[in-house]
């Protein structure tokens, strides 16, 4: 039984380290991206976020994942060929989202199954539309979503 586990050790170790090889392959020359601000009228940002591949073998993005459907994403299909750049690109649509926002792009690599996530974020300052849509009732300089706060069943004592 114990050549069993010596063996069952020794695979997921071979695993893991062959993981580990793939990502310590690539070096990311970008891992946030600040978009700054902008006016929600000015529309969607663009932005990017490089690697170098720094192995011996090519390298092949298989998906691109944002965490939200205000991201749309763009990346190389072919392989990228050992010492090359690759670019990810990325561009956040600020329609009805006033305010700060960070966002992730999970970028996943040929055989690895654990994503590099790129950070992104910005502030977009919103039209005077799309603020009073989101928060319509006004509160003197402040702007509420609702007038009424719903505090549950409150018990005296």
């Amino acid at each position: 039984m114990s050549g069993f586990r010596f063996r069952h050790t020794a695979a997921v170790t071979l695993a893991l380290l062959s993981s580990l090889a793939m990502l310590a392959q690539v070096e990311w020359l970008e891992e946030e991206y600040d978009f700054g601000t902008w006016r929600e009228a000015e529309g969607p940002r663009q932005g990017f976020a490089r690697f170098v591949n720094r192995g011996t073998q090519a390298v092949t993005i298989r998906r691109v994942r944002p965490s939200c459907g205000c991201t749309d994403v763009d990346w190389p299909e072919d392989p990228i060929a050992p010492g090359d750049t690759a670019t990810v690109r990325f561009s956040y649509n600020p329609a009805g989202r006033p305010g700060k926002f960070g966002k992730t792009v999970k970028v996943y690599l040929s055989d690895c199954d654990t994503p590099k996530f790129i950070r992104i974020t910005g502030t977009v300052i919103g039209t005077a539309n799309s603020l009073a849509d989101k928060y319509p009732v006004a509160v003197g300089q402040m702007r509420l979503s609702e007038r009424t706060v719903d505090f549950g069943d409150v018990v005296h004592g």
